[in-house]
């Protein structure tokens, strides 16, 4: 193999690196230089740090936004599909930057970070979110405590205190989008507290109210957790709420009567079904009730052969 020349300049320059390197004087150790030097590559690595956090934190906050208007429209087969895909994105972005996350709950002076964060710990998963979530629902701000109690619905940790909750929606001096999602974190603790008749008085205080005396949302809430507990000694509240103005809470009316499985409510289910109901939803929600106080049996929406149904008492 014919060895590769070097021109004339650079065999000098390589000579005269050989021979400084055999006449130079060993390196010194300088322990501040080197002190130095991891102090700015950790304060680089560090605003790296910062600012993916803060770009992925402006990434949070849009899907939570979407997750939380696909929650909203959750009856539709497609909206669950994305709120799948949603959480799934928001609990690995979120294991990502739990430790900022956490930090950022707390810091007062960045009230918008702050109130992604809370919302985002939610899709964490984790009990250690839960003080910094029931600290947050506490704050006078809002904007803090909306995020807040909607992380709380979202974890739905068991240990979760159900009275803050049950406090929170039904101070009438607090913002009414406080208090509903207060009213939604209640009814998801509901389904996986240890102690769910801890929350059936608050349920109660909001249905016991006048029809136009509280926010339809905190009712909606109310009506759906009440129906949970499949108690037919609650179906007076379920019946009550039946000539309710809005379709919304009407609905979630019918579907109560229909576990609660309480036969003083077939004429209000009835009445529901009738011709004088003109909301589609809200006539389906009384046929499938009146079903399950039948046992299966489904007469569609002819009110006459449902009566015989429960005349007769069974078909």
């Amino acid at each position: 193999m014919t060895p590769t020349l070097l021109r004339p300049g650079a065999a000098m320059l390589l000579g005269l690196v050989a021979a400084g390197c055999g006449s130079a004087p060993e390196p010194q150790y300088d322990p501040a230089i080197e002190a130095e030097f991891l102090e700015r590559r950790r304060a680089i690595e560090e605003e790296k740090g910062r600012q993916s956090f803060e770009g992925d934190l402006i990434k949070i906050d849009q899907a939570i936004d979407k997750y939380a208007s696909a929650w909203l429209t959750t009856e539709l087969s497609s909206s669950d599909r994305l709120r799948e895909k949603l959480e799934q994105y928001l609990r690995g972005m979120v294991d990502r930057h739990l430790p900022r996350l956490l930090a950022t709950a707390d810091r007062r002076d960045l009230p918008a970070q702050r109130a992604i964060s809370l919302a985002a710990l939610g899709f964490s998963g984790r009990q250690e979110a839960l003080d910094t979530l029931l600290n947050g629902a506490r704050d006078d701000d809002p904007l803090i405590a909306t995020a807040a109690l909607f992380g709380l619905a979202v974890l739905h940790e068991p240990n979760t205190p159900p009275g803050v909750l049950g406090e929170i929606m039904t101070d009438a001096k607090k913002p009414v989008d406080v208090r509903r999602n207060a009213s939604l974190a209640l009814v998801k603790l509901q389904e996986h507290t240890f102690k769910p008749e801890a929350i059936e008085p608050y349920w109660e205080a909001v249905l016991a109210k006048p029809l136009d005396s509280e926010d339809s949302g905190i009712q909606v809430h109310a009506l759906r957790g009440l129906g949970l507990r499949r108690n037919p000694a609650y179906a007076h509240y379920a019946e009550k709420f039946a000539s309710h103005p809005h379709a919304m809470v009407r609905s979630a009316a019918a579907i109560a009567m229909g576990r609660m499985k309480n036969t003083s409510s077939v004429p209000t289910l009835l009445g529901l079904l009738g011709p004088a109901e003109t909301n589609d939803n809200v006539r389906l929600a009384a046929r499938k009730a009146l079903q399950e106080l039948a046992g299966g049996i489904d007469r569609y929406y002819d009110v006459a052969a449902w009566r015989k149904v429960f005349e007769r008492g069974g078909d």
